[in-house]
């Protein structure tokens, strides 16, 4: 046989190439072919990922019904959507909690109540 018939080598790592929209073929990168600072960059981005959609759904869970803007069964798939789905939640589909101070303001029977109640009919009356 001569060189020309002769079988092509094979290598032993075969990669895929892909062809890009200009036609132009330039093979795919591994994880294990980066540099080790950018596989310390696409680690870190990938628990940040995780680390939002954990307190998101976390969040959506202990949230009651009445502070999440529509449905909750409806946000669950949402946060399945890469990044966007809880930030999306976190930012639009939660209503501002009531503070401390709402809540023992607008609990009946507590001393600020009566104190507010005693001081407002005093206040009516003077009104008017």
């Amino acid at each position: 046989m001569s060189e020309a018939q002769a079988p092509a080598e094979t290598d032993a790592t075969f990669e895929p190439e892909v062809v890009s929209s200009e036609g132009e073929e330039r093979s795919r990168k591994r994880f294990g072919d980066l540099h080790p600072v950018m596989k310390v960059v696409v680690v870190a981005i990938g628990l940040a990922q995780v680390a939002l959609l954990v307190y998101a759904v976390a969040d959506l869970v202990r949230r009651p019904a009445k502070l999440v803007r529509g449905p909750k069964v409806a946000w669950a798939p949402a946060m399945a959507v890469n990044t966007v789905g809880p930030l999306t939640y976190l930012a639009f589909g939660r209503k501002p909690a009531p503070t401390k101070w709402e809540l023992v303001k607008a609990a009946p029977g507590t001393a600020l109540a009566k104190a507010q109640g005693a001081s407002g009919a005093a206040l009516s009356k003077v009104r008017r």
